[in-house]
Formats: structure tokens, sequence, C-alpha cells
């Protein structure tokens, strides 16, 4: 193979050292267009929010219990709770996403 650009020249070195070009390894068979990469990358952002939300309700609980401040705790919980929830929901719509993607494949 007679590198053409910066590209063909890494994927020339990749393939000299490591004996088999870049993949996505398991999940190849799932991210093979770029809707599936869309809604992966989407499903991503989603999940790093609703992390963040969790950790920053549970700061604002932990501060306000120690504060004795209820009103803003009661506010803390919710948001500890409706974050819990969006995390629950993206790992089920990741599991139904690979049931369906299984199923349609064969």
């Amino acid at each position: 193979m007679v590198p053409t650009d910066a590209g063909d020249t890494f994927r020339q070195w990749i393939n000299d050292t490591l004996g088999s070009g870049p993949s996505l390894g398991p999940f190849g068979a799932v991210f093979n267009n770029a809707i599936s990469t869309i809604l992966a990358a989407l499903w991503m952002v989603w999940f790093i929010v609703s992390v963040v939300m969790l950790i920053i309700g549970a700061i604002r609980w932990v501060v306000s219990r120690r504060q004795t401040q209820s009103m803003h705790m009661e506010s803390a919980q919710q948001q500890v709770l409706s974050s819990a929830i969006s995390i629950a929901l993206a790992v089920v719509f990741v599991a139904l996403l690979l049931i369906i993607t299984h199923l349609v494949s064969g």
C-alpha cells in the first residue's frame, strides 16, 4: 500500500504496529452507520449530564442538611431523584436499543 495522504500513512502505521486497523471492537456491529453513532453521542451527553446533575444535587443536599434548611433539602432531594431516574432511563434506553438491534440483525 502506497500512502497518498496522512490518513493512509496513519492507517499503514497502525496496521504495521498492531496487525489490524482501528475498530470499535465488539461494538462495531452496533455502531456501523451514522445514525447509530449519533444516537450513541446523544446518549453519552445524556448520561454525563445526568451524572453531573446527580453529583450537584447530592452536594446541595449535604450542604442544606448541615445547615438545617429543610426547603433547600427538599429541592435537592428532588434533583437527586430526577437525576437517578434519568440515569436509569438512559440504561434502559441502551438495553432496548441493543435488544432491538440484535433482533433486527438476526
